[in-house]
């Protein structure tokens, strides 16, 4: 196994196994290979379980980087540019031949020796706060050396990495450097550095700093009630509808515990009124559904027919105001990832002290029909 592969395989498992980093099969990383080749994991994958024989892509950067001088792509519809790129992709791959890179490639490309990009419940503390740009100024401000990067939200994949370069160029202009970290709005965070040891250590500091800024989240006890979560109706109703529609069934099942009864609190609502980041619209759909304690079979059965023609899908996750969170997906795998990206969500927002804002609806619905993102998610069924 070559040092570059070793190198990509530990920032990996350092990041994938701390779900407070990252969720599901969310985040990336990569490793460079002198000037001409990189690894990157692979779309979907979650990243714990790379080895040396899965979940990473070996892809050749000039490849991708000329996807940049390609003029036309800028100016394609959402649809046809997503296709164009995804050529890039599998044209860029050295080995292993149809393996498909992550959606970020383009992004890593631009960057340092070694990359993480996490989805750190802290630092979308700040990402998703109502005073996201404020916050980081306050933070970032009293941190030595160059400075680190904030980028206003745009979708994930092209449209993130071309933003992104003209802002590298604009702060490279500025500081003679690139950037080590970078916090994307609504999204997640991103630091580089010439070294896979160096990258996790710079990954460590950000999240031990962030951590004392916001300080311990609030006391788990808040806004508690002895209110009843009665699955069976949920899962019956998801049954009839799934039958009349004849589509697969899906799985349903209760987030259990007192953190979970927490997010379904008054205080915490509003983090799943919407989707905080693109990968809870993968994981969690573009919104939960909420329900009062006390419901019958049939009103939850109209309340999820009623999500569904409004968002053509069924949701993923529902809120039982007061009582706690149930999931549905198509495998047990997804459930665990909804699981997962509803904890996160709620520890966010916990963090946040409930100030925390979703993306544009407009934006999730542009998620919604992402084949990226639909890609990704069907990495776990």
């Amino acid at each position: 196994m070559t040092r570059e592969l070793t190198d990509l395989i530990t920032i990996s498992h350092y990041l994938g196994s701390n779900p407070s980093y990252v969720q599901a099969g969310g985040g990336n990383t990569s490793i460079k290979s002198g000037a001409s080749e990189m690894l990157i994991k692979s779309s979907g994958v979650p990243l714990r379980d790379m080895s040396e024989t899965k979940g990473w892509v070996k892809l050749s950067i000039p490849a991708i980087m000329a996807l940049y001088d390609d003029a036309d792509l800028r100016q394609c519809a959402p649809a046809e540019r997503e296709k164009r790129v995804l050529d890039y992709f599998y044209r860029s791959v050295v080995e292993p031949q149809g393996a498909r890179p992550s959606v970020e490639t383009p992004l890593h490309a631009i960057l340092g020796h070694a990359v993480i990009h996490s989805h750190a419940v802290a630092a979308n503390a700040l990402t998703c706060n109502i005073n996201a740009e404020e916050m980081f100024q306050a933070i970032a401000l009293d941190v030595k050396g160059p400075p680190s990067l904030f980028v206003p939200y745009v979708d994930p994949g092209a449209s993130l990495a071309f933003l992104l370069r003209e802002k590298i160029r604009e702060y490279q202009q500025a500081h003679t450097v690139s950037p080590r970290v970078i916090f994307l709005e609504n999204h997640g965070f991103v630091c580089a550095d010439d070294t896979a040891a160096g990258c996790i250590g710079l990954h460590e500091a950000w999240m031990a700093r962030l951590e004392a800024y916001f300080g311990a989240p609030e006391e788990l006890k808040d806004s508690l009630s002895a209110a009843v979560l009665d699955v069976k109706a949920i899962r019956a109703a998801f049954e009839k509808i799934t039958a009349e529609r004849k589509s697969e069934p899906l799985v349903v099942r209760e987030c259990n515990g007192l953190f979970f009864q927490l997010a379904a609190s008054s205080k915490h609502l509003q983090a799943f009124e919407g989707a905080l980041a693109p990968d809870y619209v993968v994981y969690n759909g573009p919104a939960a559904l909420f329900l009062a304690p006390g419901f019958t079979e049939k009103e939850v059965y109209d309340a999820i027919a009623g999500y569904a023609a409004f968002w053509k899908r069924p949701p993923k996750l529902i809120i039982v105001k007061g009582a706690g969170l149930v999931v549905a997906g198509a495998s047990e795998k997804l459930c665990a990832a909804g699981e997962a990206c509803a904890q996160a969500v709620l520890q966010i927002s916990l963090l946040a002290k409930g100030r925390v804002k979703s993306m544009a609806p407009a934006t999730i619905k542009a998620i919604l029909t992402w084949e990226a993102e639909s890609y990704r998610s069907a990495q776990l069924t």
